[in-house]
């Protein structure tokens, strides 16, 4: 299972009249992740393909917070069990 690159909402303008999610929260609850068992927050910092990549392991207890409409990402393949906690703020 993986999910391929996206943002989770539109870029927000700012508005108190945009209900549009603001803030991605993942926490990751994955005691015995290996490097093999996949799974990996590839996160791109800017828009350009291939630039600015980097691959967030899925380490137990690690939290990951991002702007919502501002950071393109995808959860690469995963090989094992896993479990991410996701929250969106509004």
């Amino acid at each position: 299972v993986g999910y391929r690159r996206h943002r989770d909402t539109i870029p927000d303008d700012g508005s108190e009249e945009n209900d549009a999610r603001r803030i991605t929260a993942i926490t990751y609850t994955n005691p015995d992740w290996q490097p093999k068992d996949g799974g990996e927050l590839r996160v791109w910092l800017s828009r350009k393909d291939h630039y600015g990549v980097v691959d967030i392991e899925p380490l137990p207890g690690r939290l990951v917070v991002f702007l919502s409409g501002l950071l393109d990402h995808e959860v690469r393949p995963s090989f094992a069990p896993r479990v991410a906690l996701t929250s969106w703020m509004w």
